[in-house]
């Protein structure tokens, strides 16, 4: 059974849904699990605090220990949700409320809240 009442792969009036609507509907959850996945790990390996101005992806591995291919391929993720930007050979911040959550007593709320849903998923998974 669905959240709706019906039979899964079925509509609420149990027609058949074409396979293109759960392919469409995966994509979007894949997403989701792929942003969160990116940001939680960016916070992990201390690149969101090495974001707070402006650096290179070189410069970011240095400072983090990371391999400069993973930093590369977490922060493609950030970049394409438009999280982070590139600006004159360098990242910064794109998104304000991210930015804001980097400082002061917000950035303990962002690493509570990325860490919360990771033991949520860990005991899920």
């Amino acid at each position: 059974m669905s959240r709706e009442g019906g039979v899964e792969g079925r509509s609420s009036e149990g027609e058949l849904r074409p396979p293109e609507e759960l392919s469409s509907l995966l994509r979007q959850l894949t997403v989701g699990v792929w942003a969160f996945a990116a940001l939680a790990c960016a916070d992990e390996a201390g690149l969101l605090d090495q974001l707070s101005g402006p650096r290179s992806l070189t410069d970011l591995a240095a400072r983090t220990a990371v391999p400069v291919t993973v930093v590369g391929a977490i922060v493609d993720v950030l970049v394409s949700l438009g999280l982070v930007r590139p600006q004159s050979g360098h990242l910064v911040v794109a998104e304000p409320m991210l930015a804001e959550a980097l400082v002061g007593p917000a950035r303990q709320v962002l690493r509570a809240e990325l860490r919360s849903n990771l033991s949520f998923c860990q005991r899920c998974g």
